[in-house]
């Protein structure tokens, strides 16, 4: 078996050395030791590296965290905003369906153009194939999820498309309950879309107050219309009138939730005072309208009925009341969309600048240590090429130093000293000749 030879004794006493050397830098430089004598066999480039790379990676592990925060952040805001075109485009596919129904109704029983349905599904159609067209790459899985369900919402909102027979009001319910099957699968389908779609928790209010009540109350607005021109043309009212009154009653609540958050953009200045309180006047006209019609199924044998308003009347009343709303939605959807940009703008501007200051904050340290290097080296170079001079007995060197540094204050005491020792070799042979013609006289 192969055994391992003990140490030499050149080993052992360079061992030994090197512990007693270790010590002995421990005793003199103390914490400083270990780092001294790793320098010390190393030459000026090696320093400056070791120099450049522990000032380097302060600022590589500050990238390391920041970058990605940032990221993230920009990412966020990003999805953000595509969120929010995505929802406002569930909004006015919504729009477009209701518009829609009504088109559809104004043909059935008051008398207008078929062009005038024909169109408000041609834009129904616009307003669905944009929103499918953004159901690719990026959409959530839940949207994916939901998609086909939509698709035969809508399915079956268009098979009640064809004309309807005035004197049957039962087909005309049957319509009414597939758009608000229709219009209700928008809502929870669009729903998700403005949670990711808010980033700042400032925005909250406006998010909620205008982005979802807005069109949740234009959403009740419209089949309350429809449901209440029906109601209007129907002998028999009070069969269908308790359908109408539990909608009023849904579209008084909707719009109850809306005040609080509409007082806080109100006092934020986020929205056009003057636009709010004429929308909300339309919409209070309007359920005034509807209530009308409710209690005038409900009056008493001799009890005096007010008159019930027009078919005309009713729609243009609706129509008012929910224009309003949409300019509402309109308004606050603008304030967040300017504002999501502005935030984007900015954190692009902060991340430019942070990246810039980065960048000069690096190029400022290596130009400096650059200085640095070529100062001392230069300094050093001259310096020893003084000294082998000295050593091979040229007195006639005299170094100056450019600076006041500690290379130059060397070159400088150098300089000094091979003067001195020139004079005092000098002054010997000056002695040495004086003594030798003082012993030829003797």
């Amino acid at each position: 078996m192969p055994t391992t030879s003990p140490p030499s004794s050149a080993n052992r006493a360079a061992w030994l050395r090197h512990w007693t050397d270790g010590l002995q830098a421990l005793r003199y430089h103390g914490v400083w030791a270990p780092g001294v004598r790793w320098l010390r066999n190393k030459s000026l480039p090696v320093k400056g590296a070791a120099v450049l790379a522990c000032m380097l990676l302060p600022v590589l592990v500050l990238l390391a965290e920041t970058v990605p925060a940032r990221t993230e952040a920009w990412r966020s805001r990003d999805v953000a905003a595509q969120r929010l075109t995505q929802y406002d485009v569930t909004v006015r596919l919504s729009r477009s369906v209701q518009a829609a129904a009504a088109a559809l109704y104004s043909v059935d029983h008051l008398g207008a153009p078929p062009a005038l349905a024909q169109q408000a599904l041609e834009q129904e159609g616009r307003a669905f194939e944009r929103l499918r067209a953004l159901q690719g790459g990026d959409a959530d899985a839940a949207m994916r999820a939901t998609w086909p369900l939509l698709q035969q919402r809508r399915a079956a909102f268009l098979a009640h498309r064809g004309q309807t027979d005035p004197t049957e009001p039962g087909a005309q319910w049957q319509r009414f309950a597939a758009i608000d099957r229709y219009v209700d699968h928008l809502a929870s389908f669009r729903r998700p879309l403005l949670g990711s779609a808010v980033v700042d928790p400032d925005d909250r209010a406006l998010a909620v107050g205008v982005l979802v009540l807005m069109p949740d109350l234009a959403d009740q607005l419209n089949p309350l219309t429809g449901q209440a021109l029906v109601a209007l043309q129907e002998a028999e009212r009070k069969s269908r009138v308790r359908r109408l009154a539990m909608r009023l009653g849904a579209v008084q609540q909707a719009l109850e939730a809306t005040r609080p958050s509409l007082d806080q953009a109100r006092a934020r200045g986020l929205l056009d005072v003057a636009q709010l309180d004429e929308a909300l006047r339309h919409v209070q006209a309007h359920l005034e309208l509807v209530d009308s019609i409710v209690a005038s199924a409900y009056t008493a044998p001799g009890e005096t009925v007010a008159a019930l308003p027009s078919p005309a009347v009713l729609v243009a009343s609706g129509q008012r009341a929910v224009d309003g709303v949409n300019r509402i939605y309109d308004s606050g959807m603008k304030v967040m969309q300017e504002r999501n940009r502005a935030a984007l703008a900015a954190q692009r501007t902060s991340l430019r600048q942070q990246a810039v200051l980065v960048l000069a904050s690096v190029l400022a340290m290596a130009y400096v240590l650059g200085c640095v290097y070529k100062v001392t080296a230069g300094g050093l170079r001259t310096l020893c090429h003084h000294l082998e001079q000295l050593g091979k007995g040229n007195l006639a060197i005299r170094p100056q130093g450019w600076g006041a540094d500690e290379v130059g204050r060397a070159l400088n005491a150098l300089g000094a000293s091979a003067a001195r020792m020139s004079q005092l070799f000098e002054a010997v042979s000056q002695g040495v000749t004086a003594v030798s013609l003082a012993s030829r006289e003797v």
